[in-house]
C-alpha cells in the first residue's frame, strides 16, 4: 500500500458520465520540421475500469470496487499529416435491440457498421489483407475515443423501456436547433430532388423547347433565351458536373453547345456568365476532378468566343479605336480578365494546368490581338515564371507553392507543360523581338491597335536571359531541356531567342549553347538527350557564331561517347547536321563534314558496339560514307588534297580509338560480349587497315606478339572470351 501511495503519477477525483480520449497519431520532426502521420498499431478495449486511477482507489479503498465506462464512439482518421478524412463509428444508445447496434457517419452517407470489426477499422498497424502489401502500415485508425459511464447507460436504457414500446425515445429539443434541423432537412430533400435523374432530363427538354415559342428563332429582346441559358448554366455547375460518374454531362452540355451555335447572341450570354459566375468558372475549369469536364468546358468556352468574334463583331471587343472600344460590350476582354482572376490559385490545381492554359493558348491562338490582350495581363512574365521556378531562384510565395506541389506529385504523374510552353512560344512570336524593351507599364493593345510592333518589356526581357552564376548557361533554356514537353514549341523558341540575340545584340546565343551543352552531359547520366540533341540541332541551324557547329558536334560526340541507351538519337542528329548546309548560311560543307570526321574518334566506337542492332548498322553506313568508301575518290569542293589528308588521318585515328575503346570496355574490365554486337566494328576496323601504308604499319599486341592489320578478321575471336589475360592495345612500328 505505501508504494501505490508513493508512486509519483496524477489521479483523478472526479469522473464525469463520459470520456474522450485524443490519441497522439501526428508528430512533428523537428530536424526536417515536417509533419508526420504516426499509424503504429494502437489497441483499446470495449469496456475500461476508471477506478485504479482515481484519487479513491490511491487512499485505499477496496481493489474490488469499479467504474466501468463503455466504448461508444471512434472518431478515425484516414490520411496523412498534410491531407486526409475524418468520419466515425458511433454505438446507437439506448436501443430497443437485444444487442448493441453500432453506425457509420461518413459525411452525408450513415450506414450499419459491425463492431467485429473494431481491429481492422480502428487500431491501425500493418495492413494485412490478402490483396494489400504487408510492408505498408493502415492510413486509417482511431484518432478519438469517446466512452460512457455503465450506470448512466443503463438510466438512458430504463427510460427507453418505461416509454410504449411502439414509440421512440423522446428527446427534448430547444427552439433554435429544431428550426436548424427542419431546414436541413429541407436542405437535403432539395438535393435529393435536384439529384434526381428526372431533373437532368427536364432540364435537358426545357433547352431543346426552348425555341420552339418562337418559330424556331431567337426573341428579339432575348431575354427568355438568357434566363433560361443562365438557369441551365447554373444546374451544370451545381449539380450535373458535380455528379458521380457524370451520367448526363456529355449530353446536357452538347445541348447548350448547339443553343450557342445557333446564335452569337446565345453564345455572348454563354461567356457573360462565366465572367459574372467567377466561382463557377473556378470549379469547372480548374478545380472540377474530372478532366473530361475541364476538357469540354475549355472547349465551349472557345467555340463561343469564336461564334461571337465572327457573327457579333461588335460585342467582341476590337474597335478600331479606343473611344470605341471602351463602349462596346468586349466580351473577350471581360472573358480574359476572369481567367486573369483565375491565375491566383493555378499553383493548387496543376492536374487542371492543360485545360487552363491551354484555353489560354487557343485565346492567343485566335488571333495577333487576342494575344497581346495576354501580354497586357502580363502572362509571358507569369509564364517564365512558371518555368524558370527553381528554389535557387528569388521567387514569390505563390511559385513556392506551385513548386512544391510540383515536386510532391508521383513521377508517374507528372505535370503537363505542353499548354504552358505552346503559350509561351505564341507570346514571343507575337511580339518584335528588334524593338528595345520598353518600361513595364504601357497598354501595348492600344498601340497594336494603331497597327504599331509589341516589344518586350523589361521584366520579360531579364527573365528570358537570365543566367546561373557558376555555368553562364540559359535557365529558360536549360528548363524547357529539362521538362521536356511540346519540342516543336520549344525549337520554335530558341529559333525566336537566337534571331533575337542576332539582331538586337542581346548576348544569349552563348548562354543557350552552354544550356545545351548542359543538357547532353545530363543525358549521358540518367536523362533522355532528345530534348538536348533537337535544340543542338536547332543551335546549329540558327546560330550566328562561325563555330557553332563545330562545337556543337564536338559535345554530341562526347555524349555519344559516354552514352549506352540512345544511340538512334545521336546517329539521326549527326545525319541531319550533315545535310545542315543546305539550310545555314554560316557554314559550308566542307567545315560540317570536316567537324564530323574530325570526332569520329570520338563517337564512333561507342555506336558502333549498341545493344541496338539498327545503330550499329546505321553508324557503320555513316562511317563508310565519311571515310571507309572515300579511298579511290576525295573531293570536298575544291580542297581535294585537304580533304584526302583529313581522311586519312581521321580514318586511322577511328581504328586506333576503336581498340582502345574494346581494351578498356572489354578486355580490361573482364566482361564477356556478344560476339554479333562486334561485328560491325570488325568490319570497320579491317577497312580502316587500307589507309596504313607499309612503312606506316599498325599494330596489335597480344600476349606478347605484334599481329599486323592483315590479322585484324580474326580480333573478333578474342573478344567472345570472358576475361584471362588479354590484352589488346594499339601502336605504330
Amino acid at each position: 500500500m505505501y508504494s501505490r501511495l508513493m508512486q509519483p503519477r496524477a489521479r483523478l477525483k472526479e469522473i464525469p458520465d463520459s470520456l474522450i480520449f485524443h490519441l497522439k497519431r501526428f508528430d512533428f520532426n523537428l530536424r526536417t520540421l515536417q509533419r508526420s502521420k504516426i499509424n503504429d498499431y494502437f489497441s483499446f478495449p470495449d469496456v475500461i475500469d476508471m477506478h485504479p486511477y482515481t484519487v479513491s482507489f490511491a487512499e485505499g479503498n477496496p481493489d474490488d470496487v469499479q467504474d466501468l465506462f463503455e466504448l461508444v464512439g471512434v472518431l478515425v482518421h484516414s490520411g496523412t499529416a498534410e491531407s486526409g478524412h475524418y468520419y466515425s463509428y458511433t454505438r446507437e444508445r439506448p436501443s430497443s435491440k437485444k444487442h448493441h447496434t453500432w453506425v457509420e457517419f461518413n459525411d452525408e452517407i450513415v450506414s450499419s457498421w459491425d463492431f467485429g470489426s473494431l481491429e481492422t477499422c480502428c487500431f491501425g498497424g500493418p495492413d494485412l489483407r490478402p490483396d494489400s502489401d504487408s510492408g505498408f502500415d493502415k492510413s486509417y485508425s482511431a484518432y478519438m475515443l469517446f466512452y460512457q459511464r455503465t450506470t448512466s447507460l443503463a438510466v438512458q436504457q430504463t427510460q427507453l423501456m418505461v416509454q410504449t414500446p411502439n414509440s421512440p425515445l423522446q428527446v427534448p429539443i430547444h427552439n433554435k436547433l429544431a428550426s436548424i434541423i427542419a431546414i436541413e432537412n429541407e436542405l437535403t430533400l432539395r438535393k435529393y430532388c435536384l439529384y434526381e435523374p428526372a431533373q437532368a432530363l427536364l432540364m435537358s427538354r426545357m433547352l431543346n423547347n426552348m425555341r420552339k415559342f418562337n418559330n424556331g428563332v431567337c426573341t428579339s429582346s432575348h431575354n427568355r433565351e438568357k434566363d433560361v441559358l443562365h438557369v441551365s448554366l447554373h444546374f451544370l455547375d451545381q449539380v450535373v458536373a458535380r455528379a458521380k460518374d457524370l451520367p448526363h454531362f456529355a449530353a446536357y452540355l452538347s445541348a447548350i453547345n448547339r443553343i450557342c451555335q445557333g446564335c452569337a447572341e446565345c453564345s455572348r450570354d454563354y461567356i457573360d456568365w462565366y465572367t459574372g459566375y467567377g466561382d463557377a468558372l473556378r470549379m469547372l475549369l480548374l478545380r472540377n476532378p474530372d478532366a473530361a469536364v475541364r476538357s469540354e468546358i475549355s472547349n465551349s468556352a472557345l467555340a463561343a468566343l469564336k461564334k461571337v468574334k465572327a457573327d457579333a463583331t461588335y460585342a467582341y471587343g476590337f474597335e478600331d479605336d479606343a473611344d470605341s472600344m471602351e463602349a462596346a460590350p468586349q466580351v473577350i476582354l471581360h472573358f480574359v480578365d476572369g481567367l486573369t482572376q483565375l491565375y491566383d490559385t493555378f499553383h493548387m490545381n496543376t492536374r487542371a494546368w492543360p485545360e487552363y492554359f491551354g484555353l489560354l493558348n487557343d485565346i492567343a491562338h485566335l488571333g495577333r490581338l487576342e494575344a497581346i490582350v495576354l501580354l497586357d495581363r502580363d502572362f509571358l512574365r507569369k509564364i517564365l515564371f512558371i518555368v524558370c521556378a527553381d528554389p535557387l531562384l528569388p521567387m514569390d510565395p505563390q511559385y513556392q507553392k506551385m513548386w512544391s506541389n510540383i515536386t510532391k506529385r508521383m513521377a508517374t504523374r507528372p505535370v503537363s507543360y505542353e499548354a504552358i510552353i505552346s503559350l509561351l512560344c505564341r507570346l514571343l512570336e507575337s511580339c518584335d523581338n528588334s524593338l528595345d524593351p520598353v518600361a513595364n507599364t504601357g497598354n501595348r493593345l492600344v498601340g497594336a491597335l494603331e497597327g504599331g510592333p509589341i516589344a518586350l518589356t523589361r521584366g520579360e526581357r531579364h527573365l528570358l536571359v537570365q543566367q546561373w552564376t557558376r555555368t553562364q548557361s540559359n535557365i529558360l533554356v536549360e528548363k524547357l531541356l529539362q521538362i521536356d514537353h511540346n519540342d516543336f514549341a520549344v525549337q520554335r523558341i530558341l529559333q525566336w531567342l537566337l534571331k533575337w540575340s542576332a539582331e538586337t545584340g542581346e548576348m544569349v546565343e552563348e548562354s543557350i549553347y552552354r544550356a545545351i551543352v548542359g543538357g547532353l552531359q545530363r543525358s549521358s547520366t540518367n536523362l533522355s538527350p532528345k530534348s538536348a540533341l533537337r535544340a543542338a540541332f536547332t543551335y546549329c541551324e540558327h546560330a550566328e557564331a562561325t563555330d557553332a557547329v563545330r562545337k556543337t558536334i564536338e559535345e554530341v560526340s562526347r555524349a555519344a561517347q559516354m552514352d549506352n541507351a540512345a544511340g538512334i538519337e545521336y546517329v539521326e542528329f549527326l545525319k541531319d547536321v550533315l545535310d545542315l548546309a543546305e539550310k545555314n548560311g554560316n557554314v559550308t560543307q566542307y567545315e560540317i563534314m570536316h567537324a564530323t570526321v574530325d570526332n569520329v574518334g570520338i563517337w564512333a566506337p561507342n555506336l558502333l558496339t549498341s545493344y541496338e542492332a539498327s545503330v550499329r548498322a546505321m553508324t557503320e553506313t555513316m562511317v563508310r560514307e565519311l571515310i571507309l568508301d572515300r579511298q579511290d575518290e576525295i573531293a570536298f569542293e575544291d580542297d581535294r588534297d585537304k580533304g584526302a589528308q583529313m581522311v586519312v588521318q581521321s580514318a586511322r585515328n577511328l581504328a586506333t580509338s576503336c581498340l582502345d575503346f574494346i581494351q578498356e570496355t572489354y578486355l580490361r574490365q573482364g566482361v564477356a560480349v556478344v560476339q554479333a554486337s562486334l561485328l560491325n566494328i570488325q568490319v570497320v576496323l579491317h577497312e580502316c587497315s587500307v589507309y596504313f601504308v607499309e612503312e606506316d604499319q599498325f599494330h596489335i599486341r597480344h600476349d606478347g606478339m605484334l599481329l599486323d592489320t592483315g590479322y585484324l578478321m580474326d580480333i573478333a575471336n578474342l573478344y567472345s572470351y570472358d576475361g584471362g589475360t588479354q590484352e589488346v592495345c594499339s601502336g605504330r612500328s
